[in-house]
């Protein structure tokens, strides 16, 4: 995925919103003027097969549901550190994990690690909130003692095709102002980029799309990236 900077804001855009910030909000991230392409991706879980998992099978015991699910269980648990949890995991997931380096730390607590699959290194949201493609699960020693994935596969180079000027952060932003989604004294600490499927999936197939994930005063607000739509996710 490309970036650029945007070099040219609308005027009138530019003058209300930066009145606004300047009185009452503080934007508290870098870049907020940058500019990405991308479009929706359409994506299928992919089936896993016996043949796929051969140089895991090595140190687990792999069992695979309804060709799309797949469930280990290590023969060594796998110790991790509290001091240095995120890095732990990481060197799990190149060890021992298919396709592991597709996947990002998301949320932890004392059963179990959540994991987003990413796309192009930005996250894979699914329309339900509490759904990860990928779960450890730990013992009471921070141990990981099994796990269970999905991946979904995406046709990249369909992809490449369709790629279109996306909404900078700024721009996203303004688009919260508008709807009375920025209350004074606010601070928008963080924007990320990533891929959400907000509907089911259509049969075999699922289709994310960009959106902007803008946190404000510790809550997520989500503007779609190519329309600008504000988007409500549970």
């Amino acid at each position: 995925m490309e970036k650029r900077t945007e070099g040219n804001i609308n005027i009138m855009t530019q003058s209300t919103l930066q009145d606004y910030i300047e009185a009452n909000v503080e934007i508290a991230i870098t870049n907020a003027e940058e500019i990405y392409t991308g479009s929706p991706i359409i994506g299928s879980m992919m089936r896993f097969t016996d043949e796929m998992l051969a140089e895991q099978m090595e140190s687990q015991v792999i069992r695979i549901f309804n060709d799309v699910m797949i469930y280990s269980e290590l023969i060594t648990p796998y110790k991790l550190s509290e001091n240095s949890l995120e890095a732990g995991v990481e060197a799990f997931l190149e060890e021992h994990v298919f396709l592991g380096e597709h996947y990002r730390f998301s949320s932890f607590n004392e059963d179990t690690i959540g994991l987003v699959q990413t796309f192009d290194g930005m996250p894979i949201e699914n329309y339900e909130d509490d759904r990860f493609y990928l779960v450890l699960h730990l013992n009471e020693n921070l141990e990981i003692e099994a796990y269970h994935q999905y991946y979904i596969q995406f046709n990249e180079d369909n992809q490449e095709n369709r790629e279109q000027e996306l909404l900078s952060p700024l721009k996203a932003i303004e688009n919260l102002y508008n709807n009375q989604r920025i209350p004074a004294d606010s601070v928008v600490e963080h924007a990320e980029l990533g891929y959400y499927s907000l509907l089911p999936a259509s049969g075999e197939y699922q289709v994310f799309a960009p959106m902007w994930k803008i946190t404000i005063n510790g809550y997520y607000h989500y503007v779609d990236a190519i329309n600008g739509q504000i988007q409500t996710i549970n």
